[in-house]
């Protein structure tokens, strides 16, 4: 009697690579929110993060609209703590040249 396997050895018919797809894609997605979430990128539950349009100033007025307040503050300390650590980097730099 001849044998005939359904399947030749090493074959699963291509469903269990478009599992494994699958499940990578899935692992990726959640690795990927993950990150821009710790970024501060996107954060859907906290509503003081969402952007609120700012009126725009007058045109007859001459008024320039203004930065807002905490956003620049913020700014300026990023600039303040990346000067800071380029600075310390700067003082390594020359403690293993000496």
């Amino acid at each position: 009697m001849r044998q005939n396997p359904a399947w030749p050895p090493g074959r699963q018919g291509g469903w269990a690579g478009l599992v494994t797809l699958l499940l990578a894609l899935v692992i990726l997605g959640l690795v990927v929110r993950t990150i821009v979430r710790q970024m501060g990128l996107a954060d859907p539950g906290d509503p003081a993060r969402i952007v609120q349009p700012r009126p725009a100033a007058t045109a007859g007025t001459g008024e320039k609209a203004q930065p807002a307040g905490p956003a620049m503050q913020q700014v300026r300390d990023v600039e303040a703590e990346l000067q800071r650590h380029a600075k310390e980097a700067q003082q390594r730099l020359d403690a293993v040249d000496r």
